[in-house]
């Protein structure tokens, strides 16, 4: 076998290893590598993805200690692995401006990694993709027209403690529900979701 070829067929490997995990891929993709107590939330929100078990999950860390961290490497990562199969997330915040805005802004810059810098396209100024897979990005506030969107791989409500408790029941919950899509709630203990009402 010709020497570039093999290395080649050596980094393809390298490559398929830091996908298969996701702390190996902030590590050596992103070049951000996340701390214990981020991975374990992600581990068991990964699981759930992957095994289409549709749980939903509420994510409680103090403020700077990186739960916006945890959700844009948790987006870069599945919009790469879902890049040729294709998939949506959904995303919300209480507000665009500037709760969503900076979320697209989190994950704008982890897209600029060796893997999907100039593969990612950005289009009508909430959504991201990239390949066939694509990521949306909502505000949750009462007027939001938000009805008719799908999420068939992860569904996220960011500042959860502020978010509606009738609109995330009414108009989000239902976009992964053909899908048995994943919810991640991350907040403070007050966001715990049950049924139809935060407790």
């Amino acid at each position: 076998m010709p020497r570039s070829t093999l290395l080649e067929t050596h980094q393809e490997a390298a490559l398929r290893e830091v996908l298969r995990d996701f702390a190996r891929y902030c590590q050596h993709v992103l070049g951000r590598p996340l701390r214990p107590y981020q991975l374990t939330p992600a581990r068991a929100i990964l699981a759930s993805v992957f095994g289409r078990q549709g749980r939903t999950f509420t994510v409680l860390f103090a403020r700077q200690m990186g739960k916006n961290e945890l959700s844009a490497a948790l987006e870069a990562y599945l919009l790469t692995l879902y890049s040729r199969v294709g998939g949506t997330l959904v995303k919300a915040a209480p507000t665009y401006r500037p709760q969503v805005l900076t979320s697209l802004l989190r994950l704008d810059g982890l897209l600029a990694n060796p893997l999907t810098a100039g593969q990612w396209r950005a289009r009508e100024g909430y959504i991201r993709e990239v390949g066939r897979a694509r990521a949306l990005f909502f505000s949750g506030a009462p007027a939001a027209q938000v009805v008719g969107a799908t999420a068939s791989v992860l569904l996220e409500i960011d500042e959860a403690q502020a978010f509606s408790a009738e609109k995330y029941a009414r108009e989000f919950r239902p976009m992964g529900a053909t899908a048995n899509t994943t919810s991640v709630l991350y907040g403070t203990s007050c966001t715990v979701y049950r049924g139809t009402a935060w407790k």
